[in-house]
């Protein structure tokens, strides 16, 4: 911005971020959570419910665990929590999409809002249940993926 002009920098009327999946969320004791490892546009409203549930799952997959085994707990941590994340992520990203539109797109929203809105008000189902009633048994037995073994985690 410096050395510009005020008035030659745009707002644009809504922004999201996110980013494409990435091959691995740990490497050796390293692990990622949160934004850094799934970062869901802000349209989703789950980044810090998700790094909670991240917290959490990682706890989980830690507990009782020796320093020699802590690759293979990180790797359970991402097996657990990597189907649900991406899934929130690409649901953000769709619900993300018709809030930046153009001036005919905005018109003929605008004149369909109200008929649009009563429709999905006679809805009786919950159809977002499971983004937003997500729960993580603390006490639950740990399950190792089938594609999970020793030596894909070192």
């Amino acid at each position: 911005m410096q050395g510009r002009p005020l008035e030659a920098h745009h707002i644009r009327p809504y922004t999201t971020s996110d980013f494409p999946s990435i091959p691995s969320w740990h490497r050796g004791r390293l692990v990622l959570v949160g934004d850094a490892a799934h970062a869901a546009s802000p349209s989703s409203g789950q980044g810090a419910s998700m790094a909670v549930e991240d917290a959490i799952a990682l706890g989980r997959s830690l507990r009782r665990t020796s320093p020699g085994d802590i690759p293979c707990a990180l790797a359970r941590y991402e097996a657990e929590r990597r189907n649900r994340a991406e899934s929130v992520v690409e649901w953000g990203r769709r619900n993300a999409a018709p809030k930046i539109r153009g001036q005919f797109k905005r018109v003929f929203e605008d004149l369909v809002l109200k008929a649009v809105f009563r429709s999905l008000a006679r809805k009786t189902a919950d159809n977002f249940d499971w983004v937003y009633r997500h729960h993580i048994d603390w006490d639950a037995p740990e399950t190792v993926p089938a594609v999970l073994n020793r030596s894909a985690v070192e």
